[in-house]
């Protein structure tokens, strides 16, 4: 009987190093994923955006009113985004989910290689839609003109993307196909 060492021939950081470098090129290679998603955060981000143009005000007192709608605006960009991300998640996740079995069936792959390469590979994605996002949104709505105030939305914004994003990645790799 034989025996080895390590389950695996490649260390983890080769495995993680390899894995990314394959989830970047997958990324690049699906430009119809990377750019509705630019474009869905514009476009939210302008219908939503541009019902607060004719409201837009210079005054450090907000009324009742003004708050919650800009309040439930922003729940609303944060729920309609999260969806189509967790929709739009999908297939992609399906095409590394089969990589995956393929390289894991041969035995050259762990399940950490695939979640840090897939975590690792949508963060400059989600970054860059929150930024755009965040950036379009704001400066329709005009809420505060202070550097800190649009970096904490586009932090919350940009975490509850990769939320719904990542949610949906691990729902892929739960069910058996697209469909279900």
């Amino acid at each position: 009987q034989i025996k080895y060492d390590k389950v695996f021939a490649a260390s983890n950081h080769t495995q993680n190093t390899l894995m990314v470098r394959r989830v970047f090129h997958i990324m690049k290679r699906s430009p119809s994923y990377n750019l509705t998603r630019l474009m869905i955060a514009i476009l939210y981000a302008l219908i939503i955006g541009t019902v607060f143009i004719r409201t837009r005000h210079t005054e450090k007192i907000f009324y009742q009113n003004e708050v919650d709608g800009i309040l439930s605006a922003v729940f609303l960009s944060l729920i309609v985004v999260g969806v189509v991300s967790v929709s739009m998640a999908v297939p992609v996740m399906k095409q590394i989910r089969d990589v995956f079995y393929k390289h894991r069936a041969s035995g050259m792959l762990a399940h950490n290689s695939v979640t840090v390469a897939v975590t690792i590979g949508e963060l400059p994605y989600i970054c860059l839609m929150s930024a755009i996002f965040a950036s379009v949104f704001y400066s329709l709505v005009g809420l505060f003109e202070t550097l800190d105030r649009w970096l904490y939305f586009f932090l919350i914004f940009g975490l509850n993307i990769a939320t719904y994003t990542y949610f949906g990645q691990a729902f892929m790799c739960l069910v058996r196909d697209t469909t279900t």
